[in-house]
């Protein structure tokens, strides 16, 4: 494989030249590497990436974390939520460090590896299975970019008839300036378990700028349950993207909430194949903007099998020059009969500078379904404003109490109070700054 051919990956080329010339990547690594070749990266021509900023993006050069600096234990146990002091994944630039987890109060028959490790045991078949899936299927190329030079990444492993009380965090830190960083989590979960999965992101102070793709692929086997909330809270000149891929049998469930401040630009990409009957998929995002941040949502809810339901509900609020979008997409395959899929984008613009884009779309091969889109643009309601006022509130007050209404149907879903409070608390920040 030669690296220096790939001049349509420049911003990139410090970390492919880096990983290709000191180690020799597995066959599956070699083989991401060359569907990202093949595809090279995203343009405005396909259609997931029409409304994300890549010129910016491109514009920029990152190199590979060197990992010589690792954050101070004191550091990394003040971002643990105090729900996940046992059940928090560890993340250092990309790189998942078991010794600096805390995985002690998880159950001893729930695995916790190196995704190297679990590779060479006895989950390698599975492993290897869930990455001929990934090329067969993926169109991301900054999956792929993923799968390609993320090399330190991990496995869990949950057995069937378990039920976890506490959530898992995975906490991803950045430690250096101007790096690339692929973390990648691979997830079972067993029939008839039910675990909850927050993905959240820090930084050390000096750090302004990086470039993150994040991968979570997640098995969800029968009448099992898979809860998943991220919080997408970055320093503002940072690209942070986030995909998640899901396959679901029959009667499990997978529900996620997806909450954003934005940065430079943010993506949360989800795909979830529903290949089991009476299966259920709710995607949920809200995203409170303001400056000059991009957060983008990108949703694929793939009916293969009967009698299942899912619902797409997505929500922006934007401040400032800020732009958001919405691309959803609902198929049903034609063995699946009695589907309900529903989507939903919901826009409220606080100032006359902002973009809020959506696409909803539905693809229906079978004739028994239930399905709808739709999207809203608004701004403020005066009559309601002029309610409030006449009430005695203030014009500031007014206005934060119409935008915390519209939030709150989707931050109450947030079951971890920790991370709920910490979101409330950026919302009301958020608000704050826009009255000032």
């Amino acid at each position: 494989m030669t690296v220096l051919e790939q001049t349509q990956l420049d911003p990139f080329h410090s970390c492919i030249e880096s990983i290709f010339s000191e180690q020799t990547p597995s066959p599956f690594r070699s083989k991401a590497f060359g569907k990202l070749f093949e595809k090279g990266l995203p343009t405005k021509k396909f259609e997931a990436f029409t409304y994300f900023p890549l010129r910016q993006l491109y514009a920029n050069s990152y190199k590979m974390p060197t990992r010589q600096v690792v954050p101070s234990k004191e550091f990394i146990e003040r971002h643990v939520l105090p729900e996940c002091k046992g059940s928090c994944l560890v993340f250092i630039d990309g790189a998942f460090v078991k010794e600096m987890s805390f995985v002690n109060e998880l159950p001893s028959s729930v695995a916790c590896v190196p995704l190297a490790q679990a590779e060479k045991g006895s989950y390698a078949g599975f492993l290897q299975k869930r990455y001929h899936l990934a090329l067969e299927q993926e169109k991301d190329p900054f999956v792929f970019m993923n799968l390609a030079l993320g090399n330190s990444g991990a496995f869990v492993y949950i057995p069937a008839n378990i039920t976890l009380e506490k959530p898992i965090q995975c906490l991803h830190i950045i430690s250096e300036d101007n790096v690339a960083v692929f973390p990648r989590v691979q997830l079972v979960v067993g029939s008839s378990s039910k675990v909850s999965w927050i993905t959240s992101y820090v930084n050390v102070e000096s750090v302004q700028k990086f470039f993150q793709t994040s991968y979570l692929d997640v098995s969800v086997d029968e009448d099992s349950s898979f809860d998943h909330v991220i919080f997408n809270d970055v320093p503002k000149k940072a690209y942070n993207l986030f995909s998640l891929r899901s396959t679901l049998k029959k009667q499990s469930r997978v529900n996620c909430i997806n909450l954003s401040t934005g940065s430079k630009a943010s993506r949360q990409d989800y795909y979830f194949a529903m290949n089991g009957e009476e299966g259920d998929v709710k995607v949920t995002g809200l995203s409170w903007l303001d400056t000059n941040h991009h957060s983008h949502a990108h949703v694929i809810v793939d009916h293969h099998a009967p009698s299942c339901v899912s619902d797409q509900f997505f929500k922006g609020v934007l401040a400032g020059s800020s732009q958001t979008s919405f691309i959803g997409k609902i198929v049903v395959r034609q063995p699946a009969q009695q589907t309900r899929a529903y989507q939903l984008n919901n826009n409220l613009l606080l100032s006359e500078g902002t973009i809020a884009n959506s696409k909803p779309g539905l693809e229906i091969l079978a004739d028994d379904v239930k399905a709808s889109h739709g999207a809203t643009v608004s701004q403020l309601d005066e009559e309601q404003l002029f309610y409030l006022r006449s009430r005695g509130l203030t014009a500031d007050v007014a206005k934060s109490l119409l935008v915390e209404g519209f939030c709150r149907d989707i931050l109450d879903k947030v079951s971890c109070d920790s991370l709920k409070k910490i979101t409330q608390d950026s919302l009301e920040q958020y608000l704050i700054k826009q009255n000032t």
